[in-house]
């Protein structure tokens, strides 16, 4: 199967209508010929350093598969990566966090999958993503072990919007996400629907770094108590704390 795109495309919206994998530089611990057929069957199809967008939702993709793309050393110019609402798990965002070329990476989503902690260290280690912006993990397996890791990143400079909702972190991951002094660009923070009590949230309010931060949602955590919500009198938190399920579709 071949299909032909011009070279001057510098943009692919691969979802359900259009599967394309480019140039995947494969690692011979991934057998080709197990991966998802749509990665298998289309491949050089552009140059890799046109590749600035690739879309692969909800295609079902498992481990094996997000290995292959992670192991993809070809698309220096990638910037945004959609591989939300899949069945991958920890073996593929491993990967994923190995990646060592996509320094232009602007925009990463893995929510509704199968992620949890041991792919959250790896994605936190990552010293290559500096240009990441955008950064969805909600609705996956992250515990506080997971939460922590994100905490203790220090590469992530220019990230501007970081959801975990839909998680399993309670107070040592919050308290550990609220210590990070990285993240001074953070204007977006999702934290909705996890086991966060009033020790989490009041270590998120001593954070002084987010000074940006326009949106903070704390919605469905229901340890939190009037000793959370006090916040709302936070000079920083204050008058963005969202305690209730207002303005967050994603």
């Amino acid at each position: 199967m071949k299909i032909e795109i011009p070279q001057q495309v510098h943009q692919m919206n691969i979802g359900f209508n259009q599967m394309v994998l480019l140039n995947p530089h494969v690692q011979p611990n991934v057998e080709i010929e197990k991966i998802n057929p749509d990665l298998r069957d289309i491949i050089e199809v552009m140059k890799p350093k046109d590749v600035k967008m690739i879309d692969l939702h909800a295609r079902d993709l498992n481990d094996m598969d997000i290995t292959a793309i992670g192991q993809n050393f070809s698309w220096v110019n990638l910037r945004k990566l959609l591989l939300y609402q899949n069945q991958f798990g920890d073996k593929g965002a491993i990967a994923l966090g190995k990646n060592t070329v996509w320094a232009e990476l602007r925009i990463l989503d893995l929510a509704r999958n199968n992620i949890g902690d041991e792919d959250c260290e790896a994605l936190a280690k990552n010293k290559t993503w500096s240009r990441l912006e955008t950064l969805y993990l909600n609705k996956n397996a992250i515990g506080d072990k997971g939460a922590v890791a994100l905490g203790s990143n220090t590469t992530w400079k220019n990230l501007k919007e970081l959801s975990v909702g839909v998680n399993k972190i309670g107070d040592e991951g919050g308290a550990a996400i609220g210590s990070n002094k990285t993240w001074k660009n953070l204007e977006s923070f999702n934290f909705y629907q996890n086991e966060l009590g009033d020790a989490g949230v009041i270590a998120l309010g001593a954070n002084t770094a987010w000074s940006r931060l326009k949106h903070l949602y704390l919605w469905n955590n229901s340890r939190i108590s009037d000793i959370g919500i006090a916040l709302r009198s936070n000079k920083l938190f204050g008058p963005i704390v969202n305690f209730e399920r207002q303005g967050w579709m994603k």
